[in-house]
């Protein structure tokens, strides 16, 4: 139900464009945690407690903005780590990254059978795809990769990527056949039938049928 209510809110944000524009970027949500966020179990909780700090519009998921990996989590405010995308925030920008949850939505344009994905991430993540989760790292760690190939689906498909930040270092990318994963541009007004869609999808699928990958 909670992916549910935030797909809906993302309808009222694509009907708000321009009626000859492509929606294509994700939609980001952030959350500021005042408790320990280790795991997957304590990030879902943040969610579940109440509405996101922020929210954003994600041309990449690809946090801190560049070559950089990572950057501290104390030191550095949710405008600065977003970059290029500071300027879409809603809410504060100012707060730091220790203790936080950021939730991407949206759309991908996968190929026809297996694809490579490359998670990036410190700490943990969760990927769902078409309602599916089809890999996670549950538990903080440093920075590093988890990458696996899947047929996820073929053609525009709905995701959820979560990531969750405990404290020290933060930093996350989403890599598909080894590039950035970019936003699939979904001509107005089909994108508000693909967002119902989507709706359907993932409302029935999270009941569900799940291919897991712990890293």
């Amino acid at each position: 139900m909670r992916f549910l209510r935030h797909l809906i809110a993302l309808c009222f944000v694509v009907l708000a464009l321009p009626s000859q524009a492509t929606a294509a970027t994700f939609f980001g949500e952030f959350w500021d945690a005042s408790s320990r966020v280790n795991n997957l179990t304590a990030a879902n909780a943040v969610m579940a407690a109440s509405g996101p700090t922020s929210t954003f519009v994600s041309t990449l998921i690809d946090y801190p903005n560049g070559d950089t990996n990572i950057t501290s989590s104390t030191g550095t405010t949710l405008a600065s780590y977003l970059g290029v995308d500071a300027g879409s925030i809603v809410g504060t920008s100012t707060v730091n990254l220790r203790r936080s949850v950021f939730r991407f939505t949206g759309f991908l344009d996968l190929l026809p059978g297996a694809q490579s994905f490359s998670m990036g991430s410190d700490d943990g993540f969760s990927l769902s795809i078409g309602g599916v989760i089809i890999a996670q790292q549950a538990n903080s760690r440093g920075f590093r990769f988890t990458t696996l190939s899947v047929d996820a689906g073929e053609g525009r498909t709905p995701f959820e990527f979560i990531y969750f930040e405990n404290q020290g270092n933060t930093g996350v990318e989403l890599f598909i056949d080894g590039v950035l994963a970019a936003p699939a541009p979904v001509p107005l007004p089909a994108t508000l039938a693909l967002l119902i869609a989507g709706l359907g999808i993932l409302g029935f699928s999270r009941k569900r049928r799940t291919a897991t990958v712990q890293a």
